[in-house]
């Protein structure tokens, strides 16, 4: 706007008694509407009629159309490039769905590891740093998801719900090994026999066993001779009262 205000001051000198040139040189108008391109760009018109023959006129016009122009272009160019990235975004999260249903349901059933980490040890989650030596422990486990709900429990994860793997699982001779053995611990550990489905997770370099316990056909399952339930963070051995109630046929 100064250097309209500028061009116009010129123009006085140039011709100070044409009756446009006092109208386009409306200094207070001008300045009271700095922010108005359209004002600046009608006294330039006006100026322009009145001297055809100025150079410096239309020069100011066209650097100023020019300079108006390149800046609406630039807008509408900046708005398509965040239009495309966002467009970009939103395929990129639909990938990423795509992706984690297919890593969950290709893993098996069973609740994922990183929302297991997330909630903790509770009702359907039993964490364990490694592998337990007493086959017992497992049974016990197994058998207290078997009589009350289904259960999770994952083997190389502590109680702080940090991952630490399990070791000498990286070949598949001994993974078989472990899988084996958490069969037999579930067919002739527990009794009833319990119905397990195990997977290895793997999470971060890191593998993780996770043995998903399905809540079983009969009222109780013990795992050597002592019927077992799963309350709330802990598997525990069930009371007379409550084994009786389990076995104790509801009414209709």
């Amino acid at each position: 706007m100064d250097e309209a205000l500028t061009l116009f001051n010129k123009l006085k000198i140039l011709d100070p008694d044409s009756h446009l040139v006092p109208a386009a040189l409306s200094i207070a108008r001008i300045e009271s509407d700095r922010d108005n391109w359209a004002v600046a760009l009608r006294e330039l018109v006006e100026a322009r009629v009145a001297f055809p023959d100025d150079g410096d006129v239309e020069e100011y016009m066209e650097q100023t159309l020019s300079a108006m122009t390149g800046t609406i272009e630039e807008r509408e160019s900046e708005r398509e490039r965040w239009r495309a990235r966002f467009e970009a975004l939103d395929g990129e999260h639909r990938s990423l769905q795509r992706a984690v249903q297919i890593l969950v349901s290709g893993s098996g059933p069973g609740l994922p590891l990183g929302v297991a980490r997330v909630e903790g040890e509770g009702q359907t989650i039993e964490f364990m740093q490694s592998f337990p030596k007493n086959t017992r422990e497992l049974a016990r486990e197994i058998a207290a998801f078997a009589t009350s709900n289904d259960g999770n429990i994952f083997i190389g994860v502590n109680d702080d719900c940090e991952v630490v793997g399990l070791e000498d699982v990286d070949d598949v001779s001994s993974r078989d090994t472990m899988m084996n053995r958490v069969g037999g611990i579930a067919s002739s550990g527990v009794s009833p026999a319990a119905k397990v489905d195990a997977a290895f997770i793997p999470f971060e370099n890191q593998t993780v066993l996770r043995i998903f316990v399905p809540k079983g056909d009969e009222p109780v399952y013990f795992a050597g001779n002592v019927p077992y339930l799963r309350h709330l963070e802990k598997s525990r051995p069930a009371e007379p009262h409550e084994v009786d109630r389990l076995y104790r046929p509801t009414s209709p």
